[in-house]
C-alpha cells in the first residue's frame, strides 16, 4: 500500500500482541472474547475493546465461517465485532481470523461486512505480513473516528471536566456509578471534538465528559452515540449525537430546522445548537461507508449507504427513569406532548415516541418553561416531502411503546398516523409505573411485561384490566391514568362495537391526552419526594442531602422514637481536671468526678 493514497506519512509503529485470558476457560468454541488483542506497543496496556484490532484463532478448519455453514462461530465474530464497535467511535473494523490452516480477513462498517477470500497463510504468509505491516505504518487501518478520539492531556482540563462531571451526576444527567476508581477511568476516556463554529468561520473543541452516555450495540445500522460535554467558554452542557444517517434520508439536523421554521425555537422540543456531516481529517471529505462503492460495483442497491452526521443539542435533559417527583414525571410527559403536536402541526411526524426519546429538562428556563422535551426526530417523516406516502406505510418505533393498531401482529396497513405516537405516550407512562412497582390492578402489583416486544401484554391489560388500574398510594395520577387508559380503550372497543377500525374513531388526541393530564395536575393530593428507585439511589451514591421532612412527619418519628437514655459520667483520668456542681474545677485522683 503507498502511503500517498492512505493519506498519511509512512512511519513505522511497533505492534504489541497480548493473549486474552477468556472469562470461562474450556473449550475454543466456548470462548467468550477473542484469543489475541493488537495495540500500540509505546502505549499503556487497555482492554480488548479498545485495542487497534483483534485475531480470533481456532484450530480446526470445519470452524472456518466464511462459507456460512458454520453459524455458531460467525456468530461468535460477529459479537466481537460488535464489542469493538460498541466501546468506541470508529469508521470501520478490520480484523484477522484464523482456523487451523486457513486465515480469513473481515472488515465491518455500518452498512455491511466484506470477507475476504480464504488463504494458507503457513504456505503463502504474504497477506498476513502486509496485513500486520500496514497496522504498524498507516494509523488510518485502525479505523478510529479521529474527528473524536484526541485524548486530554491538560491537568487544567482534566481538574475542570471532574468537576463537571461531579456536577451532572448530582443533577442526574450523568449516570452514578458508586466508585471513585471506576469514576477515573471514565475520566480518562474524556476527549476532545473539534467541530466547525456555527454562521462563522473557525473551530470549536469540546470536551466530552467521560465515555459516550449511550451506545447503539446493533454492529449495522445508525450506531447512534451520543456524549456529554461543554465548551471552556460556554458554562453548561450540551449533548453531541454522532449517527450514521441513511444518505437518502433528510438527516436529523435539517429535521429540526423543518420544525422551527422561521423560530429559534418550539416548545416541548429540544434546541438545536449545530449539526454537519462530519469530514475526514486528512482528506477533508464527508466519511460514508462502503455502501455505495459495493452497490456500484454489484450494479445494483442492495446495501444503504451511510454518512457520519454529528449533532450538537443545547438542550440537556435527565432521562424519565431518574424522575425526583411523580408530578415532575407527569409534567415532562405533558410538555412532550404539547411538542408532539407543534411538530404535527408543522407538518412532521415523529413515528418514535419511547422511554430515551423524551427528556425532563435540566434548565427548563431555557426550554422557554418546557419541564420536558421530545429528541430523536431521525426517523420522523415530513408531509409533502418524496417517499412520505411510502414512509408512513411502514412499520417504525421501539415495540413496547408502540400503538396496538402499529403492532406487526394486528396492523391493518394503514399509514402511521399522529394519534398512533399518542397513543405511545400512554404506554410510556404504564411502563415507566409498572417498573416503577407502583401501578396496581385487583390489588396485585402489576410487573412489567412489555419489554418482551410482545402485543399480547398491552391488548390484554387495555381488554381486561382497564378499569381496575391504581397507581399505589397516588389518587391524582390513579385518576389521570384511569382517564388515559379509558381513552384508549374507547379507540379500539369503540371501533368493535360500531364496526369501524380504530383509525375511523378519533378517542386518543392530543387534547383529549392533554385535557386528563392537566386535570391530574390541578388536583389536590400529590405527594413530596416520591422519586423513583433509580433517581433516589443517584442521590444517595452522590452525596445529595435527602429533603427535609414535613412538620407532622417529624411529630409522628419523635412519637415512635424510643426514649432516650440518660448516660452516665464518664470517669474522670488521674490529675484531669474535673467540673465540680458549684461550677468550679478541682483536681481527681482517680475517682468520677
Amino acid at each position: 500500500m503507498d502511503s500517498r493514497t492512505a493519506g498519511q506519512t509512512s512511519h513505522f509503529k511497533p505492534l504489541r500482541f497480548e493473549v486474552i485470558p477468556d472469562e470461562k476457560p474450556g473449550l475454543s468454541w466456548t470462548r467468550t472474547r477473542p484469543a489475541i488483542t493488537i495495540q500500540d506497543s509505546d502505549g499503556p496496556l487497555t482492554i480488548w475493546q479498545e485495542g487497534n484490532s483483534f485475531i480470533e484463532v481456532d484450530a480446526y478448519d470445519d470452524r472456518d465461517p466464511g462459507d456460512f455453514r458454520n453459524v455458531a462461530q460467525w456468530n461468535k465474530v460477529h459479537e466481537h465485532a460488535a464489542e469493538v464497535m460498541h466501546y468506541r467511535a470508529r469508521r470501520f473494523l478490520v480484523a484477522l481470523c484464523v482456523f487451523g490452516d486457513n486465515a480469513r480477513f473481515f472488515r465491518w462498517d455500518r452498512s455491511t461486512v466484506i470477507v475476504s477470500d480464504s488463504f494458507k497463510y503457513k504456505e503463502d504468509p504474504a497477506p498476513l505480513i502486509e496485513f500486520l505491516t500496514c497496522f504498524g505504518v498507516y494509523d488510518d487501518g485502525y479505523g478510529f473516528d479521529d474527528t473524536s478520539s484526541t485524548k486530554i492531556t491538560s491537568s487544567l482540563e482534566l481538574a475542570r471536566a471532574e468537576r463537571q462531571y461531579q456536577l451532572a451526576k448530582k443533577l442526574l444527567v450523568y449516570p452514578e456509578c458508586g466508585d471513585p476508581k471506576k469514576d477515573a477511568r471514565w475520566l480518562g476516556t474524556s476527549r476532545k471534538i473539534r467541530t466547525p463554529k456555527p454562521y462563522r468561520r473557525g473551530w470549536e473543541d469540546f470536551t466530552t465528559l467521560g465515555p459516550a452516555m449511550a451506545a447503539n450495540t446493533r454492529l449495522i445500522g445508525c450506531g447512534s452515540r451520543v456524549w456529554l460535554a461543554s465548551l471552556p467558554s460556554y458554562r453548561k452542557y450540551v449533548i453531541i449525537k454522532d449517527s450514521w444517517r441513511d444518505s437518502t434520508r433528510w438527516c436529523e439536523g435539517d429535521i429540526y430546522r423543518r420544525i422551527y421554521g422561521k423560530d429559534k425555537r418550539v416548545f416541548g422540543v429540544a434546541r438545536l445548537y449545530h449539526y454537519f456531516d462530519v469530514e475526514d481529517v486528512n482528506s477533508g471529505e464527508v466519511i460514508v461507508t462502503q455502501g455505495e462503492a459495493l452497490n456500484e460495483k454489484l450494479k445494483r442497491d442492495k446495501y444503504d449507504e451511510r454518512t457520519l452526521h454529528r449533532c450538537i443539542l443545547a438542550s440537556v435533559g435527565i432521562p424519565l427513569s431518574r424522575f425526583t417527583s411523580t408530578r415532575q414525571l407527569l409534567e415532562a410527559v405533558r410538555d412532550a406532548i404539547i411538542g408532539h403536536k407543534n411538530m404535527w402541526e408543522r407538518g412532521v411526524l415523529h413515528r418514535d415516541i419511547s422511554l430515551h426519546n423524551i427528556l425532563i429538562s435540566l434548565y427548563p428556563k431555557q426550554e422557554g418553561g418546557a419541564k420536558g422535551f421530545l429528541i430523536d426526530p431521525e426517523y420522523a417523516v415530513i408531509q409533502g416531502e418524496p417517499g412520505y406516502d411510502q414512509d408512513v406505510l411502514n412499520v417504525c418505533g421501539t415495540p413496547m411503546f408502540m400503538s396496538i393498531d402499529r403492532q406487526p401482529e394486528v396492523t391493518s396497513g394503514g399509514p402511521h398516523e399522529p394519534w398512533h405516537d399518542v397513543e405511545s405516550f400512554y404506554w410510556l407512562l404504564v411502563y415507566v409505573l409498572a417498573a416503577e412497582g407502583r401501578l396496581v390492578i385487583h390489588e396485585y402489583r402489576w410487573p412489567c411485561t412489555l419489554e418482551k416486544d410482545e402485543v399480547q401484554p398491552s391488548r390484554r391489560f387495555v381488554w381486561k384490566h382497564v378499569r381496575y388500574i391504581t397507581v399505589d398510594e397516588h389518587e391524582p395520577l390513579t385518576k389521570c391514568m384511569t382517564a388515559l387508559a379509558k381513552l384508549v380503550e374507547q379507540q379500539y372497543w369503540g371501533s368493535l362495537d360500531q364496526g369501524k377500525q380504530p383509525r375511523e374513531m378519533g378517542a386518543i388526541t392530543h387534547e383529549a391526552f392533554l385535557d386528563a393530564i392537566n386535570k391530574a395536575l390541578d388536583a389536590e393530593g400529590w405527594p413530596e419526594g416520591d422519586a423513583s428507585i433509580v433517581a433516589k439511589a443517584y442521590l444517595h451514591a452522590a452525596g445529595v442531602p435527602k429533603r427535609p421532612a414535613t412538620k407532622r412527619k417529624a411529630r409522628v418519628e419523635a412519637a415512635n422514637a424510643p426514649p432516650l437514655k440518660r448516660a452516665r459520667p464518664a470517669p474522670a483520668r488521674k490529675g484531669v481536671k474535673a467540673k465540680s456542681k458549684t461550677g468550679g474545677t478541682r483536681r481527681t485522683r482517680g475517682r468520677t468526678a
